[in-house]
């Protein structure tokens, strides 16, 4: 995959930024995903420091869907009730 974007200057940056990232363990990733399903959360970002990255990256589909569809589009925070009861 990397080998698809080399040469480009922002895609470069990012992949020497996540190379820094440790692996996270086994148990700090499976509490959180347990707790996510639990709440119905659409989604779930790990390690959370990289959260607020992710949900600016959402945001012009979000605002898109929202605003020029006229789809509402709920809150990740709120439970989703598509999610069977998950």
């Amino acid at each position: 995959m990397t080998e698809n974007v080399r040469g480009d200057p922002v895609a470069d940056a990012l992949l020497r930024r996540f190379a820094s990232f440790s692996p996270l363990e086994t148990s700090d990733v499976a509490r959180p995903i347990v707790r996510a399903i639990e709440r119905g959360r659409r989604t779930l970002v790990l390690p959370r420091l990289a959260a607020p990255l992710h949900h600016l990256g959402a945001l012009p589909t979000r605002l898109v869907d929202g605003l020029l569809l006229a789809i509402p589009t709920p809150d990740p925070a709120e439970p989703n009730p598509h999610s069977g009861g998950l």
